[in-house]
């Protein structure tokens, strides 16, 4: 009777620790693998359905938008979705003309980042000049369910000084900084990545 006890509590141990793992939220109060309405659902924030995506060239996840707090900082909250599962998700802060401001919004960030999943890679934030991409801070955490970056955008790096008459490209290149926070799904990186290389494969076969 003790064995079959224990069997049984042992088993409602291992059940209930899968359905808590199962559970575990990995961006905001979603998990990866989650669909679009189970996530609107969990989500208090407001729907940004003005949302536009920029760069369509690359646009392989369908990608939604709410606007709400971070820490002490109105931001942007993003949900990136592949084949309606949730395999990425992010923030980003307004731009600013001030570094100072958006230095200090990075560094509460990064130490608040530090405290939950312990030091990032590299340990001090990166300070280098990436044209392409306009980064002037990057650093990295690490989960075995998640890949996480923070980087301080720098957008001047990205753009040409416009002329004085266009007002709206003026306006966006004397408030230049913002803050990126992302989080990936590490299975979906490695995905990500064995799609590139089937399509890289593709895209050699054809010359040939």
């Amino acid at each position: 009777m003790k064995k079959i006890n224990l069997l049984l509590l042992l088993t409602f141990g291992i059940v209930l620790f899968n359905n808590l793992y199962s559970q575990e939220t990995h961006f905001r109060a979603a998990h990866w693998g989650m669909k679009k309405d189970d996530v609107f659902r969990s989500e208090d924030a407001k729907y940004d359905d003005q949302f536009m995506f920029q760069n369509m060239k690359y646009r392989i996840l369908d990608t939604y938008t709410f606007n709400g707090w971070l820490l002490v900082n109105y931001v942007s909250i993003y949900y990136y979705f592949f084949n309606d599962r949730l395999v990425k998700g992010g923030y980003s802060t307004d731009a600013t003309s001030s570094f100072k401001s958006v230095k200090d919004t990075y560094n509460s960030f990064s130490e608040s980042l530090t405290q939950k999943y312990g030091e990032p890679f590299p340990q001090d934030p990166l300070l280098f000049s990436d044209e392409q991409n306009g980064v002037a801070y990057k650093q990295y955490w690490e989960t075995p369910a998640s890949l996480i970056t923070l980087e301080l955008i720098n957008a001047q790096l990205m753009m040409e000084e416009p002329e004085p008459t266009d007002s709206l490209m003026w306006k966006n290149y004397n408030k230049p900084y913002y803050v990126t926070l992302f989080y990936r799904s590490a299975d979906w990186v490695k995905e990500k990545n064995e799609l590139w290389q089937r399509e890289k494969e593709k895209e050699m076969e054809a010359k040939f």
